[in-house]
């Protein structure tokens, strides 16, 4: 991940505008502001200008289109909220367990985001125009208005009006807008710009005509500036560009009279969404290359900066589209493929994963880019991010994709809990490509997958009849297993699908015994979790109440710990409820249940 996704851009020699700051003094009294303009009114500026001038608590978050993926969304907003915490406990993950109660989950996160601020204190969404118009990341920014606490405030910025979704927030004076009308540059404040960046300052007649021409749009006076510094200008020609054309014109002026160096240095390294010194030297081959970049900024070419252990810059959207554009027309197809093939081996090293995935895409490389999904996948998983993985299996050309047994593996994973039926089909499918290659973890894992698939769907147990034969078989093999969560996931399943349908059979003994050995072991907690309660509902079902509440008192002593994921606390209400109700103990069961609802109802499982 880039740390530019959540930092706040350094301040550059700008105007302060103190009447847009005076603007927002007032909108806080609501809980939060939409400030949007088009590209280059100096949205970003403005509200980084207005955080370091009252120096305020501040969480930055670029938003984008990988914000589709709302965990990913989360993931990365709770990285930028444990950054800023006094403690450095981890923010709740979007896993599949609260898919059908996202709108409690947004509640309990930003709450606890929230409350992790220093007051007063701000949270900004910037580019948010980049969310795509049909995600859920409008209903989540909705539900997270109606939990800002005092003290916090939410500014999000972006190139569009608000979505519809938030039409009832700004009625409800929850959210206020700062528009266009009140960004553009009042003509005092383009007589104090000019007068600020200019080394030799136009007269008042010519300040008052670039006032008119460029209409109060920041980005088009930047670059007039920018060309009147090297030759007499025609503002007359000004009128006949729409705002998008204006900004190629004057960038492809600009360009134009960069030297060789500096050209071939912007077009070669807007390939990069953010670039540090290092980064561009490897892509480009320049000794130059911070010298470049610093003087890039220091001329105002749209370029932000940002803090890190190395300094890293990022070019302004409209700018790196403009050098993209260039770049695809200048370079050929064969160079363009090699230079973001070498751009994606740079990020994948600074373990830049996402866009290096995406280079790696673009550059026609898909053996390259599954070996990198596939390095990712479990991680994604567990932060709750398979609509990401899953994106990026199903781009992967289709022999490829099956060339790849894990590919199959990880996109079955991603697609169980939505679809179990489907999953399990995508479970059969890797069972089958993983026995052709004899890779016994594969199997395994393969097999977890489609028992898994079966109980949950929760539906009918008779197509484990089909499968628990081939337990019997990796049976055999169990010793020979490469790890011991392996083993562990393996022993689970097995109790699991055992005790559900086939309680008497020979092998229940054999698998216990593993499961209470693999209990000794440093595996995922939820693993032993699984075994334990799965040896739990065996006792119950045989009516072996003493035993059963020996492992229930064994389970409760597992989720002790402070982050224990809530489902696993309701999996324990669960069975302290029914095992409270074999007692005949109703008043105890009731309360169990009691508490398990209201887990359920707080956290959206």
């Amino acid at each position: 991940m880039s740390l530019a996704k959540i930092s706040r851009p350094r301040v550059r020699k700008v105007l302060q505008r103190k009447r847009l700051f005076r603007l927002l003094d007032e909108t806080r009294a609501c809980q939060a502001t939409w400030v949007c303009g088009p590209g280059g009114s100096g949205k970003t500026t403005f509200i980084a200008g207005y955080i370091e001038e009252n120096q305020l608590p501040c969480l930055w978050y670029q938003v984008d289109e990988g914000d589709s993926d709302i965990a990913a969304f989360f993931y990365y907003l709770g990285v930028a909220g444990k950054e800023l915490a006094r403690e450095k406990k981890d923010l709740p993950l979007l896993t599949p367990e609260y898919a059908l109660g996202i709108s409690t989950f947004t509640r309990r996160f930003f709450e606890e985001l929230f409350d992790r601020l220093e007051k007063p204190g701000v949270v900004v969404l910037d580019n948010y125009q980049d969310a795509p118009t049909e995600c859920l990341l409008h209903e989540v920014v909705r539900n997270a208005l109606q939990v800002i606490p005092e003290g916090i405030n939410l500014f999000l910025l972006s190139r569009t009006e608000p979505p519809p979704i938030l039409a009832r927030a700004m009625a409800s004076n929850l959210l206020a807008e700062i528009g266009w009308p009140a960004l553009r540059l009042q003509p005092q404040e383009t007589r104090d710009l000019v007068r600020l960046l200019s080394r030799t300052p136009p007269s008042e007649a010519v300040i008052n005509s670039l006032h008119k021409k460029v209409d109060g749009w920041l980005a088009g006076l930047l670059l007039v500036l920018k060309r009147a510094e090297t030759e007499a200008m025609d503002t007359a020609s000004f009128t006949r560009f729409t705002a998008r054309e204006v900004f190629d014109y004057f960038t492809s002026e600009i360009f134009d009279k960069a030297d060789k160096e500096t050209q071939v240095f912007l077009l070669s390294t807007s390939v990069l969404p953010t670039i540090s010194a290092t980064m561009a030297q490897k892509l480009t081959g320049s000794e130059n290359a911070e010298q470049i970049l610093d003087r890039i900024r220091q001329n105002h070419w749209f370029t932000e900066r940002y803090p890190g252990r190395e300094i890293r810059y990022q070019y302004h959207p409209l700018f790196r589209q403009y050098l993209q554009n260039r770049a695809a027309q200048t370079f050929t197809g064969g160079h363009m493929k090699r230079l973001k093939e070498a751009a994606a081996r740079l990020l994948e090293a600074e373990g830049q994963i996402e866009p290096a995935i995406e280079l790696f895409f673009e550059s026609g490389h898909p053996h390259e880019v599954v070996l990198l999904i596939l390095s990712q996948a479990q991680m994604l998983v567990i932060q709750g991010r398979s609509q990401t993985l899953e994106l990026w299996l199903r781009r992967l050309p289709e022999e490829v994709f099956y060339e790849h047994p894990y590919a199959v593996y990880w996109l079955s994973v991603c697609r169980h809990r939505l679809d179990p039926d489907e999953g399990r089909e995508l479970f059969e499918k890797a069972f089958s490509l993983f026995g052709e290659q004899g890779d016994t973890a594969g199997i395994c894992l393969s097999l977890c997958g489609i028992l898994d698939s079966i109980t949950f769907a929760w539906n009918s147990f008779k197509p484990l009849d089909q499968w628990i034969p081939k337990l019997t078989q990796l049976s055999r093999k169990y010793e020979a297993l490469p790890s011991l969560e392996v083993q562990g996931r393996l022993s689970a399943i097995a109790l699991f699908s055992l005790t559900f349908r086939q309680p008497d059979h020979p092998e229940f003994k054999t698998w216990e015994k593993r499961g209470q050995a693999i209990l000794q072991e440093n595996i995922p907690g939820d693993i032993k979790l699984r075994v334990i309660a799965t040896r739990t509902w065996h006792r119950l079902f045989s009516g072996n109440l003493a035993e059963a509440g020996h492992f229930i008192e064994m389970y409760r002593e597992l989720v002790q710990s402070p982050n224990i994921p809530p489902y696993l606390l309701l999996a324990l209400k669960n069975l302290q409820a029914f095992y409270h109700f074999l007692g005949n103990n109703s008043e105890a069961c009731s309360k169990m249940v009691a508490e398990a609802l209201d887990l359920a109802s707080a956290t959206g499982i």
